[in-house]
C-alpha cells in the first residue's frame, strides 16, 4: 500500500470525486424533473409528480455505488491478508539486514566480489548509528532533539509486525542496545486499524483507517528522562523529545480542543504509516541519501514537516485558541504556497 497519500488529502480526493459524482448525478436528474415540470406548467396543464423511473434509477445508482464500496471492502481485507502471511519473506531479509548491521553477519556471503584487507579488518564493526542516521536523513529528522541523539545512536533496530483479522493492525517496534537512558530494550507504538465503510456515508470509504494508537510505558534511569527534559527546557529548545512519540497518550493532559487533538492524532497516524511503508523498508536508500528528503516531506506528508510539532507545541502552551488558530493558519498557508499541488497518487490503507 503507499503511504504517499496523507490522511487529510485521502479524504478530500474521496470527497470531491466519488461525493461530487453522485451529486453532478443527481444534479441532472433534478434539472430534467424541472425543466419537465416547468413546460408542463406553461402548458397550463399544471405540475406533475416526478417519473417513478427518476426515483428507480436514483436507487439503483445507490444500489450499484454500495456494491462497489463492498468488493473494494474486500479486495483490502484480502491484500491485507496476503500481506500479513507474506511477511515471513521480508522477515528474512530484515534478519540479513540486522545482522550485518550488528557486524554478526559477513557482508561478502551477500556480494559476489572479494573482500579487500581493509575489509576483512573492518569484520565485526558492523555500522554504528545506521538507524539514527536513517532518521536524520527522513521527514522525522525535524522530531530528533539533539539531546536524543545519545540514545538513537544506540537504536538497532526498526521493525513493523502486522496483525491479522479480527483485530488488524501494525506495531512498530525500535530494538535498543543496553544504553544510559532507560531499561527498555523494545519501545513499541502499535496502531489499530479498520475497514468498514460508514453507514451514513459510504462513498467516504477509501480502504483502511487508523482509529486508535497505543505507545509504550519507558523505565528512564533516573535523571534521564529525555521527555522531561526537552519539556522543562521548552523556552531554548526546538521541541518535545523524539521519545514524546511512544507515550501511551499523544494528546497532552488538559487538552479539550477537539481540532488540536485530531490533528495531534493524524499526524501521528501518518507518521506510523511513514515509518512502515518508508523508512523500514527504504532504510539502506536513505542512510545513503538516495531519497531526496525535502521530496519525501512533499509527498508524505500533509504537515510539511512542521504542523505536527506546531500542534503538539500548541498543546502544551498555555496559549489560546485564538493564538492557535492564528498560528495554524499561517502554517497551512505556508504550505500551500510552498508545496505543489499533486494529484492522490494511488491507494492508501
Amino acid at each position: 500500500m503507499d503511504s504517499s497519500s496523507t490522511v487529510a488529502v485521502t479524504e478530500a480526493t474521496v470527497k470531491d470525486t466519488l461525493g461530487e459524482q453522485m451529486a453532478s448525478i443527481e444534479g441532472r436528474i433534478k434539472r430534467l424533473v424541472h425543466e419537465s415540470q416547468g413546460a408542463t406548467s406553461s402548458s397550463g396543464t399544471g405540475t406533475i409528480a416526478n417519473p417513478p423511473t427518476i426515483g428507480a434509477k436514483v436507487q439503483a445508482l445507490r444500489k450499484v455505488q454500495q456494491q462497489i464500496v463492498e468488493k473494494e471492502v474486500k479486495l483490502y481485507l484480502t491484500t491485507h491478508a496476503m500481506e500479513v502471511e507474506f511477511q515471513s519473506e521480508f522477515r528474512e531479509c530484515y534478519d540479513a539486514l540486522a545482522q550485518i548491521l550488528s557486524g554478526s553477519a559477513d557482508p561478502q556471503s551477500l556480494v559476489e566480489s572479494e573482500a579487500t584487507p581493509n575489509d576483512r579488518a573492518d569484520q565485526g564493526r558492523g555500522v554504528a548509528g545506521f538507524w539514527l542516521t536513517v532518521l536524520k536523513a527522513s521527514m522525522l529528522d525535524h522530531l530528533i532533539e539533539e539531546a536524543d541523539e545519545p540514545a538513537l545512536q544506540k537504536l538497532k533496530d526498526i521493525r513493523c509486525t502486522l496483525k491479522p483479522e479480527p483485530t488488524p493492525g501494525f506495531v512498530l517496534e525500535f530494538h535498543f542496545e543496553p544504553n544510559g537512558f532507560f531499561t527498555n530494550e523494545v519501545l513499541t507504538k502499535e496502531y489499530f486499524l479498520r475497514c468498514a465503510p460508514d453507514p451514513l456515508k459510504p462513498s467516504m470509504f477509501n480502504g483502511f483507517e487508523i482509529f486508535h494508537c497505543a505507545g509504550c510505558r519507558i523505565d528512564w534511569k533516573e535523571g534521564q528522562n529525555l521527555i522531561e527534559q526537552s519539556e522543562s527546557d521548552r523556552e531554548d529548545a526546538a521541541g518535545a523529545s523524539f521519545f514524546s512519540f511512544f507515550e501511551p497518550e499523544r494528546v497532552a493532559p488538559g487538552e479539550t480542543d477537539p481540532e488540536i487533538a485530531v490533528a495531534l492524532l493524524e499526524c501521528d497516524f501518518q507518521y506510523g504509516y511513514y515509518i512502515r511503508e518508508k523508512i523500514i523498508p527504504r532504510a539502506v536508500s536513505l542512510f545513503l541519501r538516495e531519497i531526496d528528503n525535502a521530496k519525501e516531506a512533499c509527498d508524505n506528508c500533509a504537515c510539511q514537516r512542521c504542523m505536527y510539532k506546531h500542534f503538539f507545541d500548541s498543546a502544551l502552551d498555555s496559549t489560546t485558541l485564538d493564538d492557535q488558530e492564528e498560528r495554524l493558519d499561517q502554517v497551512e498557508r505556508s504550505s500551500s504556497q510552498e508545496r505543489p499541488q499533486q494529484r492522490d497518487s494511488g491507494v492508501d490503507i
